[in-house]
């Protein structure tokens, strides 16, 4: 459906500027596609457009504030523990998250089959 609606002589489906997310998704409104609910059986966030620091200690910018389809929340309940995404980390955060969930394990835990 995207790509019809970006083909129409009539689209107004910018070719080009703004946030990529939010400007597909005023395109798909145009063929009735809305998006659906991103949160876990807890209405905790599965996609994080910044780090979890940031979600977890409620310092988010207004754009965040404003564009939020759900309700934004903060401390344990800002994101879900079957998170799928954080925006904005950088390579050393991510080997050091590696590490944590993949490396390492407390004790008298069995070790995750690989």
């Amino acid at each position: 459906r995207f790509y019809e609606a970006d083909k129409q002589p009539n689209s107004t489906c910018r070719a080009d500027g703004g946030s990529e997310d939010v400007e597909i998704a005023k395109c798909l409104r145009t063929k009735d596609v809305y998006p659906g609910k991103s949160v876990d059986k807890q209405n905790r966030e599965l996609f994080h457009p910044l780090p979890y620091i940031s979600h977890f200690r409620g310092h988010v910018p207004d754009w965040l504030k404003n564009y939020a389809e759900n309700p934004l929340q903060s401390g344990d309940n800002c994101c879900s523990d079957q998170t799928i995404s954080f925006h904005y980390i950088d390579p050393d955060k991510m080997y050091l998250m590696d590490f944590l969930l993949y490396k390492t394990r407390s004790r008298n835990v069995p070790q995750r089959k690989k």
